[in-house]
């Protein structure tokens, strides 16, 4: 079911009631919810329902393994030997699924390069929607048994709502066990001010992929769809709708589950922080997909060295790691010059020292003493041609797009900029109050006419600006 689909609306709208009438009794509302998640993610596939509980099952035995072990030496080496068989498991399953048809093709192109044939192997599987994102929330699970950051949970119907949990299955947030388990074993407290703030969150979801994304997706599917149809000004103006619709389309989901979960009495990770206004890399990636790049900070950059062995090291490690956020995000080269982009972005930024990596908006010393304004209009520009590169579907269509840049418009070059200009306004509205007040939901701080109004010029945007077609959020193929 679709976030915005009238079948997830009625689906939430069972749940809620249940789960209301359950009053305090918060180890039924487990249950209630754990079953409609499971409901849920079979209405996507239940052929994967298996995959799903057996990678649930492989990590909470691996988490319980990992608890039972004393702290010598032998105890220390066997919970490495269950963590790290956990983490084979899980990398395993998304291997399989999602890079083994990847890796084989570029093998076998790489051979032929050098005159060798060989036919690649591919397997005729599809992809279980969300696996990235379950596969990296239940991993977390036994790494932070390990590190001492959370105690084994003996309720294996909680852990298994903790993977399942149905706002962040398919596109997260990518939640942590540390973070989403102490919640789930305990008493919610639905107030009214959880209420208004997820009230918010799902309304501003619903206008952002509904209106703002859905509208300007139209002027990036026309030009990337037929982009040797297009050069110059319609090429930039295709960038930077795909730009905005990213932003809209992930963020609208993002702010759809939380507000959802919001419901329940639930408090998911913030995943988006007004990311354009991002003055330098490491601001851009502590505002986007926030869960996601903590998670990889955690896992894997401080793992391998962090900033602690210099700053060639430290270079490595950054680069390295954005390959692989970009991997993550799909089986194909681009995804990968998109992940190196931002890597080569981080070291470069940091040679010009605090003023190149400090999220500290009231540094001016950046080379010329360049303002706040002038460094974030920089850093949209630099995001804006990495964006380039994760929307491509080739090389060869990467390689036009970069090449036919220029001034030259043709018969629907103005109309396209001010649809894109009009559909984003909106958003830079909202995203400034969001700055200034430092929170997302600043508007149900607002008084109850205040929030009518706004509510009422959503629903009148949503009804005269949707498309008729219900499209699937980005972040879903993934």
């Amino acid at each position: 079911m679709i976030f915005t689909s009238w079948a997830f609306i009625l689906f939430l709208a069972a749940v809620l009631a249940v789960y209301y009438l359950l009053g305090r009794r918060w180890r039924w509302q487990n249950i209630v919810l754990l079953l409609a998640s499971y409901v849920s993610y079979a209405f996507w596939d239940w052929r994967f329902l298996g995959l799903l509980a057996g990678m649930t099952g492989v990590n909470y035995l691996a988490g319980w393994k990992i608890s039972r072990q004393p702290d010598a030496d032998d105890g220390k080496k066997r919970k490495r030997l269950w963590l790290w068989s956990a983490v084979a498991v899980d990398l395993l399953v998304l291997g399989l699924f999602k890079y083994f048809n990847f890796f084989g093709d570029s093998l076998a192109g790489l051979l032929s390069s050098f005159g060798i044939h060989l036919d690649a192997v591919s397997l005729k599987i599809i992809l279980p929607l969300g696996v990235s994102f379950f596969t990296f929330m239940a991993i977390s699970y036994p790494f932070d048994i390990y590190r001492g950051k959370l105690a084994h949970t003996r309720s294996f119907p909680d852990f298994a709502l903790f993977v399942a949990f149905f706002p962040t299955i398919v596109s997260g947030p990518v939640e942590r066990a540390s973070h989403m388990l102490p919640q789930i074993q305990a008493p919610r407290q639905v107030t009214s001010d959880k209420i208004n703030e997820g009230l918010w969150l799902i309304a501003w979801g619903f206008f952002q992929k509904l209106v703002i994304a859905d509208s300007v997706g139209l002027i990036v599917n026309q030009i990337f769809n037929n982009y040797t149809q297009y050069q110059g000004l319609d090429i930039i103006i295709a960038v930077l709708a795909y730009t905005v619709q990213i932003l809209a389309d992930f963020g609208g989901y993002t702010d759809i589950a939380r507000g959802v979960a919001r419901l329940f009495g639930f408090d998911l990770l913030l995943n988006f922080n007004v990311p354009y206004f991002a003055i330098n890399p490491a601001d851009f990636w502590s505002r986007w997909h926030i869960s996601l790049s903590q998670w990889f900070c955690d896992y894997l950059y401080i793992p391998l060295g962090g900033n602690r062995k210099g700053s060639w090291r430290t270079g490595l490690n950054l680069v390295v790691t954005m390959v692989l956020v970009g991997l993550w995000h799909g089986a194909a080269w681009t995804f990968v010059i998109w992940g190196a982009w931002h890597g080569l972005l981080q070291v470069v930024y940091r040679l010009f020292g605090k003023a190149g990596q400090s999220t500290d908006r009231t540094i001016r010393d950046f080379t010329s003493g360049f303002s706040v304004i002038s460094r974030t209009a920089l850093m949209l520009a630099l995001v804006a041609i990495g964006w380039t590169a994760f929307r491509a579907t080739s090389f060869d269509q990467l390689a036009y797009l970069f090449t036919h840049l220029g001034f030259t418009t043709s018969a629907t070059t103005f109309d396209s900029f001010w649809r894109l200009l009009y559909f984003t306004f909106p958003m830079i509205v909202v995203q400034i109050f969001q700055l200034r007040a430092a929170s997302p939901v600043f508007l149900a701080r607002f008084n109850p006419y205040a929030r009518g109004l706004a509510y009422g010029a959503i629903a009148v945007g949503i009804i005269i600006f949707s498309q008729r077609e219900i499209t699937r959020f980005i972040y879903q193929g993934f």
